[in-house]
């Protein structure tokens, strides 16, 4: 059975779309959005951070996981 939204080649289907331009309008709207964020700046810039650090906490894990696999195969510890 065929899943749905994929192609032939099992990419998305967005991969064949053209991708867009940057135009003068494209730019009005994202200063439009940073213009809704302005008065709330000090909690999406905390909420920034904090997205951040989570996705670097989330990417040690695994990346200390390894090194444990590694050095009990006798792997020498490299960064």
């Amino acid at each position: 059975m065929a899943r749905s939204g994929l192609n032939t080649s099992g990419n998305d289907l967005t991969a064949d779309l053209p991708k867009p331009k940057v135009t003068k309008e494209s730019l009005q709207r994202s200063l439009e959005f940073f213009r809704f964020v302005r008065p709330y700046r000090t909690k999406f810039s905390i909420g920034m951070v904090l997205l951040v650090l989570s996705s670097i906490s989330t990417m040690t894990f695994p990346w200390v996981a390894g090194k444990l696999v590694d050095a009990a195969n006798g792997k020498p510890y490299m960064l």
